[in-house]
């Protein structure tokens, strides 16, 4: 009967310690995980706040420190420049998927999403750094997958008298396109002003980027729906 008791405690001993490699084992994933989400969550934080920015100082509790060591030592004219640049070209970005590598206090997300001011697909690098107050942003980089048609060259036929233009076609809205040609000019020109066969280029363009996004953004949500990043539907 001892030997049986002995036996029956050692197995006892022997689940517990399971049990608490367990535990430890999800508590090191669960922190794991909240240090690869963290620097996305800043980054998230980082461009709320450049839309609602108002002057460079706004910027500061979400940028690193040596960012704002090199805004002490550029004039203050240098500074507003580079801000106004912030606030013109900070992405609205519908983000499908991203990674998180850290390399110690260095995070770099990978971002796949859609950039919704150019409705193209599009890939963020973007470099977080983990300091005493929290992640904050460092730089980022872009890489567009442009649909194919978008950076077709080809003939437009302008005005009344259908002048032959080779160019790009890089923007339209309801009243007028821009094209851009010979060394990256841009010419803008009225809906009227174009051809048949040119207005049926845009429909036929407008048609293939939708689709190009669409196709996208089906590809990416699979892709995070493997990762586990999104819901089963």
């Amino acid at each position: 009967m001892r030997s049986i008791f002995c036996i029956m405690k050692q197995i006892h001993f022997f689940i517990v310690g399971l049990c608490l490699i367990a535990v430890v084992q999800v508590i090191g994933a669960t922190e794991k995980w909240g240090r690869m989400s963290a620097p996305f969550a800043a980054f998230e934080k980082y461009l709320e706040a450049v839309a609602k920015a108002q002057k460079p100082d706004d910027l500061s509790p979400f940028i690193t420190a040596d960012k704002k060591e090199r805004q002490k030592t550029i004039p203050i004219e240098e500074v507003l420049k580079e801000f106004a640049v912030i606030k013109a070209y900070s992405p609205a970005i519908e983000v499908l998927y991203y990674q998180t590598k850290l390399r110690g206090a260095l995070a770099v997300l990978t971002l796949e999403g859609i950039d919704l001011n150019k409705n193209v697909p599009a890939t963020w690098i973007v470099n977080m750094v983990d300091e005493p107050t929290g992640w904050k942003f460092r730089s980022m980089d872009v890489r567009l997958k442009r649909d194919p048609i978008q950076l077709k060259v080809r003939e437009w036929t302008i005005g009344k008298d259908l002048t032959p233009v080779q160019a790009m076609l890089k923007h339209y809205d309801k009243k007028t396109i821009t094209l851009v040609h010979g060394d990256m000019q841009l010419l803008e020109v009225p809906f009227k002003e174009l051809s048949e066969a040119d207005l049926r280029y845009i429909v036929e363009y407008e048609r293939s980027v939708e689709l190009h996004v669409k196709e996208a953004r089906a590809r990416l949500t699979e892709k995070a729906q493997a990762a586990g990043l999104l819901p089963e539907k």
